[in-house]
């Protein structure tokens, strides 16, 4: 398994200010926030698929983006890695670029 390495760019101050402002929101607000967070990474993910295939139509990408899912899973049910983290890691990406 890879050593573990801390890859966020978001300073001590900057972490507790975020905790602090997520703390005094509403609990829908708060799932409304995460939604939208984990969307982000699939955008990412879309971006960079058609950036890499500009002749892929929405579907092809949609396709590739699953095809990417679904491999991912398989290597870490195979043992390959522990983890999306550990994917990410050795992609040299944070985890939310996956």
């Amino acid at each position: 398994m890879a050593e573990m390495t801390d890859t966020t760019d978001t300073s001590t101050e900057a972490a507790k200010a975020q905790s602090l402002a997520f703390a005094v929101t509403s609990l829908i607000e708060r799932i409304s926030k995460v939604c939208r967070l984990s969307s982000n990474p699939r955008t990412m993910a879309r971006d960079a698929i058609r950036r890499n295939h500009p002749e892929f139509d929405s579907k092809q990408v949609e396709l590739k983006l699953m095809a990417l899912a679904i491999c991912f899973d398989q290597i870490i049910q195979d043992g390959a890695v522990e983890d999306q983290g550990e994917i990410a890691r050795l992609g040299h990406v944070t985890p939310a670029r996956l």
